[in-house]
């Protein structure tokens, strides 16, 4: 979750040549700043006073409510980044073993989400309109000091169960999911990979964490969201497909349009958001298919602009392409793991603050979707700097970690 910047050797005149996949921190610096968006205008749609006609002035913000497609983002880059180092190597080996690889997961994910989780109880305990019921939709985060809530948290646990998962800070749910599945990527999807290949594996993913939703047999685990293992395996596809120097990949790397297939799979996004209205199936079923649609689009956008990158003569970038690279959000998404972890509770405060004050329903939307996302922006970099930069380099102090953290597997 940190900067996806990374070296790839070329022979070129003979000359080591750095590739930069700066665009993968501006998609995640994007998916950040959209998830704080999303969060934001929940905070003004449920607003116990905001008038019915200053929810119509904002029905074209609608839009924002497809906030957790930026979560299926962050999961398919997982699956990219880490792949990746494993992908170039000869052996197709996590470095140093399942242990060392957990354990450099661990110094990376770990110190940041409890530094978070931390914060977060200490806002709920302080602030006096954090702690009580109000009925409004931060109430979710409530009750927060029962035990099992704090050690399911604290245990990265909370997702298991709908009694605990929107607790503290709500957003955390994710980082549980996503530490499970690195569990899953090193002792089950990588020994698939290396015995049956990716494509296989990745069907396999697809099918077995998501056929139980599909089903309606897990309702109970709905938030627990486990589909993002296929979602995972499709990020790894991508990085198979763009890096390993086995035949077959580079073959389906040279014969297949990804671009085109991005196009496609996006365009069946907007079908399935539509086919909601139309087939009532049942929620959880909807996010399956709408999440598997949202990941092989990523996956192919991915390929494709990797490759675009790669090319001899990358020539003029695509218009998206030079957005996602732009300084930015670049920038952002050095520290978005910050800004995720932290904005949540900070909007609720904000809000808080903004409701006490005499304004106009219409300027309190406005500084809600404008000025709150600003300040939480201001405030996860400084949290960045005392809780997350310092473990983006290596338990000794001396040697630092590649700038490509997440992809140190």
């Amino acid at each position: 979750m940190a900067h996806f910047v990374y070296e790839k050797l070329q022979t070129q005149n003979a000359l080591p040549v750095r590739l930069h996949l700066e665009y993968l921190d501006g998609l995640r610096g994007l998916a950040a700043l959209f998830i704080v968006l999303y969060h934001a205008y929940q905070e003004i749609y449920f607003s116990p006073d905001l008038p019915v006609l200053s929810q119509k002035i904002f029905i074209p913000c609608r839009v924002l409510w497809q906030g957790p497609i930026a979560v299926t983002t962050f999961i398919v880059l997982s699956g990219y980044c880490l792949m990746l180092p494993v992908a170039r190597s000869k052996a197709g080996q996590l470095r140093d073993g399942f242990g060392g690889y957990i354990r450099r997961r661990a110094w990376r994910i770990l110190p940041p989400y409890y530094a978070a989780l931390i914060f977060s109880l200490l806002l709920i305990a302080l602030v006096p309109g954090l702690h009580t019921l109000r009925n409004m939709r931060s109430d979710a985060k409530l009750p927060a000091f029962t035990p099992s809530v704090l050690v399911s948290h604290f245990a990265l646990l909370h997702n298991l169960s709908n009694d605990w998962v929107w607790k503290i800070n709500c957003p955390l749910w994710s980082v549980a999911t996503e530490w499970q599945i690195y569990f899953i990527f090193g002792l089950i999807l990588l020994p698939c990979w290396r015995r049956i290949g990716i494509v296989a594996t990745t069907l396999l993913a697809v099918i077995v964490s998501a056929m139980p939703w599909l089903c309606g047999k897990l309702s109970n685990m709905d938030h627990a969201c486990f589909w993002y293992i296929g979602l995972f395996s499709m990020g790894m596809a991508a990085a198979v497909i763009n890096f390993s120097p086995d035949i077959k990949s580079q073959w389906s790397a040279k014969r297949f349009p990804y671009g085109r297939y991005a196009f496609i799979f996006g365009l069946m996004f907007l079908f399935t958001l539509l086919g909601k209205k139309i087939v009532h199936l049942p929620h959880s079923a909807n996010s399956v298919l709408t999440d598997i649609v949202l990941g092989l689009f990523f996956s192919s956008l991915l390929i494709h602009y990797t490759q675009k990158l790669q090319a001899p003569d990358v020539g003029k970038l695509p218009p998206l392409l030079r957005f996602l690279s732009s300084p930015p959000l670049v920038g952002i998404g050095l520290f978005s793991y910050s800004l995720y972890l932290t904005h949540f509770l900070l909007l609720s405060v904000t809000h808080d603050a903004l409701l006490a004050m005499p304004l106009a329903p219409l300027l309190r939307c406005l500084l809600m979707l404008l000025g709150a996302p600003l300040a939480c922006i201001a405030f996860a970099y400084g949290f960045y700097l005392i809780f997350e930069r310092p473990f983006t380099t290596a338990k000794s102090g001396r040697k630092p970690l590649p700038l490509a953290v997440a992809t140190d597997a």
